[in-house]
This record gives structure tokens, C-alpha cells and sequence, in this order.
């Protein structure tokens, strides 16, 4: 334990102790906005896809297509983003990922 024997912190400790609440601070925020922007961008693709592939398979009616497209881009936002956010929270130290979804 970092402090003299009644229990109280040095001065240069508690500087330590504050710059790494704040470097952790900082990362927490770097990367959950991080990983919001590429959720974004990720959808975004994804969207695109979808379009491009709606318009390819050439439904007759204009109504049709939309529909085909609305459907097409929920879905795939809806799962993206689930799985996005349940790996990018979850703790897989246990699972066998957690070399990959380590954090570190």
C-alpha cells in the first residue's frame, strides 16, 4: 500500500495515483467514441450495399424497391450495431478471444 503506516498518502503519490485516473479517463473516452464513429461509418457502408444490391436485382415497381431497401438497410443496422456494441462492451478474457478483445 502506497502511504505511511497511519494510512495517509504522500503528495508526490496522489499526482501519480491522479495521472493515471486521467490518462485511463482519457482512453475510456478516446475509444468509446471511437468505436461510435466506426459504428456510424460501418452502417453507412453497409447502407450503401444495400442499395447498390436492391438496384441490381432490378425489382418492377418503385414501391417494391423501396420497401426492399428499407428492410434490407434495418436489418443489417439493427444486427451491425448489436454485434458492434455487445463485442466492443463485452469482457471475452474468458472466451478464447480475449487476445483479441483485450482492451490492452
Amino acid at each position: 500500500m502506497n502511504g505511511d503506516v497511519n494510512g495517509t498518502v504522500r503528495d508526490n503519490q496522489v499526482g501519480n495515483i491522479c495521472d493515471v485516473y486521467n490518462t485511463d479517463q482519457m482512453n475510456a473516452m478516446f475509444w468509446s467514441t471511437g468505436i461510435s464513429y466506426l459504428i456510424v461509418a460501418i452502417n453507412y457502408v453497409l447502407r450503401v450495399i444495400i442499395i447498390m444490391l436492391v438496384e441490381y436485382v432490378g425489382i418492377d415497381t418503385c414501391s417494391e424497391e423501396t420497401k426492399s431497401v428499407t428492410d434490407g438497410v434495418f436489418v443489417t443496422q439493427f444486427f451491425n450495431t448489436a454485434i458492434l456494441l455487445l463485442l466492443a462492451d463485452a469482457n471475452m478474457q474468458n472466451q478464447g478471444l480475449g487476445w483479441l478483445f483485450s482492451g490492452t
